[in-house]
This record gives structure tokens, sequence and C-alpha cells, in this order.
């Protein structure tokens, strides 16, 4: 592993373990969504890519390689949810039936097992709108098919 990557993997590390216990969500935030919480100037690109590395962690973004906790990401905006045939998902997304669109993301990164009970994705969420608009800009790029 070169150095910049083992950097790489310990800032992912880091940051989704502090993002484990991130779920707590201050009254009346709970119904804002990404887009509701971009700024005039939109998303923070910059910020959305930091917030990546927990998602990197587990996800690759990219068609080849990659962790493989879970499914690549790559293409995953309006791709049908559990439709990736190279990952064996829980039955709860097995078992859903809706498109993976940022409006989706954004409900199922606010809090995974409340968005879709039965899921084995073991992460918290991101209670604040604002960190879920910009990671979800930042992913739309990112995981973008050529």
């Amino acid at each position: 592993m070169s150095r910049l990557s083992g950097i790489f993997s310990l800032l992912a590390l880091a940051i989704a373990v502090s993002s484990c216990g991130s779920s707590e969500v201050p009254a009346g935030a709970q119904s804002q969504s990404a887009a509701d919480a971009e700024s005039d100037s939109g998303p923070d690109l910059a910020r959305g890519e930091l917030l990546s590395y927990a998602c990197q962690a587990c996800h690759a973004l990219t068609p080849a390689g990659g962790p493989d906790i879970g499914p690549s990401l790559y293409g995953v905006f309006g791709r049908a949810a559990a439709s990736d045939a190279d990952f064996a998902y829980s039955d709860a997304l097995l078992n859903a039936d809706f498109v993976w669109t940022p409006e989706q993301l954004d409900a199922w990164l606010q809090a995974p097992t409340e968005f879709l009970p039965g899921t084995t994705m073991a992460f918290a969420g991101y209670g604040d709108a604002r960190d879920r608009a910009a990671l979800i800009a930042w992913l739309v790029g990112a995981t973008a098919e050529p």
C-alpha cells in the first residue's frame, strides 16, 4: 500500500468512525432535505468529497476495484435498488422498489435503518442536511458514467 493510499485509508476510517454516532438530529431539522439546505452558492463540493471518504471505506466509486463491503456506487443514480448483480444485498433492499435519485439518497443518508428497516448497512447517517447536500452533489459527479 502506498503511503498516500494509507493516509486516505486512515482518514476514511476516522471519518467513518466519527460519523457513526452522528445520527442524532436537532429537533425540527429531520424534515429538512439536502435540496433545502443548499446555500445560494450551491453545495460545498470540497466538503462533499471529504465526507465521501466514509462512503469509500466500504464502497467503490469506479466500475472496478475498491472495497467490497458494500456495492459499487459507480452509476448509482438512475439505477434500481439492489440491482448490482455482483453484490449480495439484504432482503430489505432486495424487496425495495425504488430507483436511486438524489432525493432517495438524501433520505437514505439521513438514517439508513429508518429509511429501510432491515438494511444491513452499518452507517448511522448524516443528520446535517448541508452535509448530505454536499456529499450527494459530489457523488453525482464522481459516480457518473461517462
